[in-house]
Formats: C-alpha cells, sequence, structure tokens
C-alpha cells in the first residue's frame, strides 16, 4: 500500500512516518507540506492511501477532496 503524507507541520509528517515504517505492507512514496504540493503528488504518485491533515494555510483537504474527486484514493483525514 503505498501512502502519501500531507500535513502542514514538519514534526506530524515525521511522526506519521515513523508510525508508517511499523506496518506491514505499507509504504512512504511521498510527503507534501501544502495542498498545491499534495494535488501535484497524488496526480503524479497515484497513491493507495493519502494521510491527510484538514487545516492547512492556502487551502483545506475538503478542498482538495473536491478537485481531486474523480481520482481520489482513500483518504484519511487528521486533526
Amino acid at each position: 500500500m503505498d501512502v502519501l503524507v500531507v500535513d502542514d507541520s514538519r514534526l506530524a509528517r515525521l511522526e506519521l512516518v515513523e508510525q508508517l515504517n511499523h506496518i506491514s505492507g505499507a509504504s512512504l512514496v511521498g510527503e507534501a507540506a501544502n495542498i498545491r504540493q499534495a494535488k501535484q503528488q497524488i496526480e503524479s504518485l497515484k497513491p493507495d492511501v493519502v494521510l491527510l491533515d484538514i487545516n492547512m494555510p492556502g487551502g483545506d483537504g475538503l478542498e482538495l477532496l473536491a478537485k481531486i474527486k474523480a481520482r481520489a484514493p482513500l483518504m484519511i483525514t487528521m486533526p
């Protein structure tokens, strides 16, 4: 399962990546710090799962879902 981590907090991304290292079959394919980067990486990497922070500067996870709804992978939102 290819996973993309999206969070504006570098520390939050580091924690999620560390947790992913303990999940058998999970493979980190990328990280994004904002909605623009996330959209680009979802389109290019086509991850199976996106761990997505809802509230970020410059846009939020719900706006991103609306932009990519036709190609949306499973999204897990986080506070």
